[in-house]
């Protein structure tokens, strides 16, 4: 009996000391562990660079700089639409095309331009002239006996020739910028729906700088 009681006692000795072990263990192991995941999240998130703060870099930092350029180009974008847009808004709400539209009898109506070649082939057959068209000069090109020229509006731009006559009347008149008011104007539409419109002495009505009118005929 005390040789049973005796092992019993070491069994019971040993058993505790095993689960001492096998606890230390355990917690090495954890702490093992917690270790590798701490130094797994700082890895991941910053590199050090060199030492201090400002060694601390992102570890996808071209990624970023990537991010930062889209940012920037998008911003600069968004900057060019509104300069753009406000630019747009001052030249047909201000200077020359204001004054153009002050001289506007009060029973006529502007044709668009985008409405004038949406309908070009219609409005060819059926009205032939178009009653009132006005324009900002957006390019002009003296080389040729008739020169030609871009108007545009609101809605869009068209090509235009310009008789020689006109110029030789009103030298240097014609320029950018400058708006022209026409009437009862031509307008030609070819085989491959190019679409222009014939600007003759007997159109003119006006021409306008931002701040005077330059030309007037007997037709304002």
């Amino acid at each position: 009996l005390n040789e049973y009681l005796d092992l019993r006692q070491k069994d019971s000795l040993l058993y505790k000391e095993q689960s001492i072990f096998d606890k230390n263990k355990l917690n090495d192991s954890q702490k093992s562990t917690q270790r590798t995941l701490s130094l797994s999240r700082v890895n991941h998130t910053v590199v050090r660079k060199f030492p201090g703060p400002a060694g601390l870099l992102f570890k996808d930092n071209d990624e970023c700089e990537q991010r930062d350029r889209n940012y920037v180009d998008e911003s600069n974008k968004n900057i060019s639409t509104i300069v753009c847009s406000q630019n747009t808004k001052n030249l047909f709400h201000t200077g020359a095309w204001q004054l153009m539209m002050d001289d506007m009898p009060s029973n006529c109506e502007l044709f668009n331009i985008a409405n004038i070649k949406d309908k070009a082939i219609e409005f060819s057959k059926i009205l032939k002239k178009i009653p009132y068209l006005a324009g900002i000069i957006e390019y002009i090109n003296y080389k040729p006996n008739n020169p030609h020229i871009i108007i545009k509006d609101l809605s869009g731009q068209i090509d235009a020739c310009i008789h020689h006559t006109i110029c030789k009347i009103y030298p240097n008149m014609l320029g950018t910028n400058t708006v022209i008011l026409l009437k009862d104007v031509r307008l030609i539409v070819t085989s491959k729906k190019y679409v222009c419109i014939i600007i003759s002495i007997k159109n003119l009505v006006s021409i306008y700088s931002d701040h005077l009118r330059l030309v007037q005929t007997n037709l304002l």
